[in-house]
């Protein structure tokens, strides 16, 4: 049985709404490829920012909603 998401999340997690994918894996311990898993299968929000480029669009982790997720769960 998987371990839930809110158990990985280390208190030492710098409060900011959104984060750059390798740096979110870099701070909970996994790697860039597991984290995309992760992604893929719904266990971490994230958000793509508009900044008017369809090209250079690029996703971000949604720290914000995943904290607020582990918080309705209590």
């Amino acid at each position: 049985m998987n371990a839930p998401v809110h158990n990985l999340i280390p208190a030492s997690l710098p409060f900011v709404p959104i984060m750059d994918r390798g740096r979110f894996a870099e701070l909970i311990g996994v790697s860039e490829d597991t984290l995309s898993g992760m992604i893929k299968r719904g266990y971490i929000p994230t958000i793509t920012p508009s900044n008017g480029d369809e090209r250079a669009r690029r996703s971000f982790v949604n720290v914000a909603k995943l904290m607020a997720d582990c918080m309705g769960g209590i």
